[in-house]
């Protein structure tokens, strides 16, 4: 349910109940520096499970396709093509065997394709997944 306003109508429409149809696609690609592995090292403590603070640099296409039926006079339909650059710092932990948790938060220049728009902006993603 949403609640809409049209000029068209000349009325706030309260709330209506809308189908919707969504997909996203994002790739990402993080070339990564590990921080302080030196040091862990130096104390005798293993580094091969790639857990720690990190510094990369975040490149990102992002794809979204929505459609929303029974939001008047049409159905509302948006489609964007992005592109993110920027740094990027973060945390991960090693779970387990297979498992990890990443925390990171990056600061991008995004590029809306087939627009003249462009903006600056934070970007924060929290990832619970497998390794293999």
């Amino acid at each position: 349910m949403i609640k809409y306003k049209t000029e068209d109508w000349r009325f706030e429409r309260e709330y209506t109940h809308v189908y919707s149809r969504e997909k996203i696609v994002s790739f990402s690609v993080q070339p990564r520096y590990y921080l302080l592995t030196k040091r862990q090292q130096l104390r005798g403590k293993s580094t091969n499970g790639m857990s720690g603070l990190y510094g990369a640099l975040n490149t990102q296409y992002y794809y979204y396709k929505g459609s929303h039926a029974d939001i008047r006079p049409d159905n509302l339909r948006k489609e964007n093509s992005m592109i993110n650059l920027g740094p990027l710092v973060g945390f991960q932990l090693r779970l387990f065997n297979h498992g990890y948790f990443d925390c990171n938060t990056s600061y991008n220049f995004q590029d809306y394709l087939k627009s003249t728009e462009t903006d600056f902006g934070f970007r924060t993603n929290i990832t619970l997944g497998l390794a293999f």
